[in-house]
């Protein structure tokens, strides 16, 4: 999942991918930048598609949105110039 927001005239992404069945990856940052890179691991008691989960949950609050059109391809003219 990619989600986008524009911040003062900046694309700004925030994505994430399951690495395996234990394990996903968070990654954010400014679009042609490489970001922040994170692994959120399982615990005995919580699944880290839960905790991923919750970061989705409050970047889309935040205004960040997941941004295609029908033919999978991203399309950042929906994203204007928010701020």
């Amino acid at each position: 999942m990619k989600l986008y927001k524009r911040v003062d005239g900046e694309l700004h992404y925030w994505q994430t991918w399951d690495i395996d069945d234990k394990k996903g990856a968070i990654q954010k940052g400014i679009v042609g930048q490489r970001g922040d890179y994170k692994e959120i691991k399982s615990g005995l008691l919580s699944s880290f598609r839960k905790v991923i989960q919750k970061e989705v949950d409050n970047y889309c609050e935040d205004g960040y949105e997941e941004v295609a059109d029908s033919s999978n391809k991203c399309n950042f003219s929906n994203l204007g110039s928010q701020v």
